[in-house]
């Protein structure tokens, strides 16, 4: 029985601001909310931001907090108002000036309509566009969309995000999916972060809390924390991680988790609690004191919450740092498709795509999408037939599962990402090292799987924030897959693919496991500079990775996220690989 989760006694304010959220959803369809991210938030959380909202203002040094004299409070997506209502309970609308953005028309008339005799600045269009004038103390608040394809990549939210995408040196992130911090929430952020130059005050946000701990997201955090003393409420609720048995409801029913952010400028730190239970746990607890607590949050990483565990040492290198080319695993966005047991099958399944029957086993790949043309997925199916019948070219073997092998087709017409790149540099090399970058949920680290074939995406979790990156010997021009630091260490390991042995034995270790897992969960694994102990870890390695190739499957721990056994012969073999690095670990302190 699914728990009503009562809200708090409304002011008819309130109760006028969620009549006209309601209405507005009865006008606007599903793909209109998601492409421009209207969720419209619950009182509770509105009361909370409100709440967060006077503190860090106070915080900022504006004793008198919302009631500040002369206050610009600035709502930069307002919808119908519900912030603005919720603000009004504890505020005298003439000490204070309030400002609402919003790209709607029709949620900028509604919260007219609602606020009718107050006096609001409405704004139709999109708070991007610029600047927030004035110079007066400031306080901006409210939900701003999350949308990755919000229509918010305006000329002055790309100059105020450059921030984001770089360091605390100033560098430029090195990274290849720094496409995420084009999300509209961060551009919100980075609105928010522009805006209080030079100028005193306070904000809170409520926010995809996916920022908190993603490695690409550090370079937003490290602006952040440099500006503001910031308070995080982690409310959690991912349906993108893997769980472990603990209630953990999402407080609006989207997929990522959510976040309430609150900043006060002039000072610096990070204070941070998590959320856990089901949605009415979640949201009564928001009318109670909360325990936030102190994270040191420093660089590269400025995390904003804290690592369970031992940190990595300086010293030790990520796995990414040690190799030249590394990459994620096939994603097909139709498995049922183009994928499958028998390559015979498979074969057969595009033979009757080309001739265009209506089968079962191809319904899937009949439904467009904004990056799929059934029309073109045919035609590439019919020349690939006319010219490699067999499908040599174009069916591959895939490590689908661990030890579930299957075959993928790899046109790029009908495969979403077939990895080309990392499919030649498989090709050449011995094996590859499948690991993560990192995980958010809440089971144990078990990312580690060795394999001669292209991987699929989901060969350690279906999560799509845990997703498996291979780690080749090799690249396609069959020169070792090294880095220059690579290099180094392989010569001082002796030779050939013993970095990837070496790597190997500590990612199978339960020691290595267990004393890191906190920072293992948060980014690739790193590994210390070898010394006089590393012929034995090589050995133990290469023992782990064989029995991980070689052998069939049996009782044993999970891999991933997946409840299957390992191999029997990679049960001793794990069992190596344990004592050795104990012994290195001791060795190292």
């Amino acid at each position: 029985m699914v728990r009503a989760v009562p809200e708090p006694a409304l002011s008819p304010l309130e109760r006028a601001a969620m009549d006209a959220a309601s209405a507005r959803d009865a006008r606007i369809s599903g793909t209109q909310r998601r492409a421009h991210g209207v969720v419209h938030t619950p009182v509770a959380i509105c009361r909370f931001v409100v709440e967060q909202l006077e503190v860090a203002l106070k915080n900022a040094g504006l004793s008198e907090g919302l009631g500040t004299e002369k206050l610009t409070i600035v709502d930069p997506a307002c919808g119908t108002g519900l912030f603005f209502a919720s603000l009004l309970t504890r505020v005298d609308p003439e000490r204070v000036a309030l400002i609402g953005f919003d790209t709607d028309a029709d949620a900028i008339e509604g919260a007219k309509a609602t606020f009718d005799g107050l006096t609001v600045d409405w704004r139709t269009g999109d708070a991007l566009e610029g600047p927030l004038m004035g110079d007066g103390p400031l306080a901006i608040l409210g939900n701003p969309p999350w949308s990755s394809r919000s229509a918010t990549k305006t000329e002055y939210s790309e100059q105020t995000l450059e921030v984001f995408r770089r360091d605390g040196a100033g560098a430029r992130l090195q990274e290849r999916k720094l496409g995420v911090l084009s999300d509209a929430y961060v551009r919100f952020f980075a609105w928010v972060h522009a805006a209080f130059v030079g100028r005193p005050g306070a904000f809170c946000l409520v926010a995809n809390g996916s920022f908190i701990d993603g490695p690409v997201h550090r370079g937003m955090r490290g602006a952040l924390a440099s500006r503001f003393s910031l308070t995080v409420t982690d409310l959690g609720g991912s349906s993108l991680v893997a769980r472990d048995a603990a209630a953990d409801d999402n407080v609006f029913g989207v997929r990522p988790a959510v976040s309430v952010v609150a900043g006060a400028r002039g000072q610096t730190g990070v204070r941070y609690v998590r959320l856990f239970g089901t949605r009415h746990e979640k949201l009564a607890a928001l009318s109670s004191p909360l325990a936030h607590e102190p994270v040191k949050s420093e660089a590269p990483s400025h995390d904003f919450s804290p690592i369970v565990g031992a940190p990595f040492p300086a010293a030790w290198q990520g796995l990414d740092a040690l190799v030249a080319f590394h990459g994620e695993g096939v994603q097909t966005n139709r498995d049922a498709v183009v994928v499958d047991a028998s390559r015979d099958d498979l074969l057969g399944r595009m033979q009757a795509l080309a001739l265009n029957l209506a089968l079962p086993a191809v319904e899937a790949a009949e439904v467009a999408k904004s990056h799929y043309d059934p029309e073109r997925a045919r035609k590439a199916v019919r020349n690939a037939l006319a010219s490699d019948p067999t499908g040599e070219g174009w069916i591959r073997p895939l490590a689908y599962r661990p030890y579930d092998e299957r075959h993928v087709v790899v046109l790029p017409e009908l495969c979403h990402r077939p990895r080309r790149a990392l499919a030649e540099s498989i090709d050449r090399s011995e094996f590859s090292l499948v690991t993560v970058r990192k995980d958010r949920g809440g089971r144990g680290w078990n990312h580690f799987f060795a394999t001669r074939l292209l991987p699929d995406n989901c060969l350690l979790s279906a999560r799509s924030s845990c997703r498996a990156r291979a780690f080749p010997t090799h690249l396609a021009s069959g020169e070792p897959n090294l880095s220059e630091l690579g290099a180094s260490w392989t010569d001082a390991l002796g030779g050939g693919p013993s970095l990837f042995f070496y790597a190997a034995a500590f990612l199978a270790a339960s020691a290595y496991r267990s004393r890191f897992e906190g920072a293992l969960l948060r980014d690739y694994p790193r590994l210390p500079p070898p010394g006089p102990w590393a012929s034995l870890v090589v050995e133990a390695g290469r023992r782990v990775v064989f029995a991980c190739i070689d052998g069939p499957a049996g009782d044993g721990p999970t891999i991933g996220h997946w409840d299957l056994g390992l191999p029997s012969a990679c049960g001793a073999a794990l069992e190596g690989a344990k004592d050795a690095i104990e012994s290195a670990l001791n060795f190292i302190g």
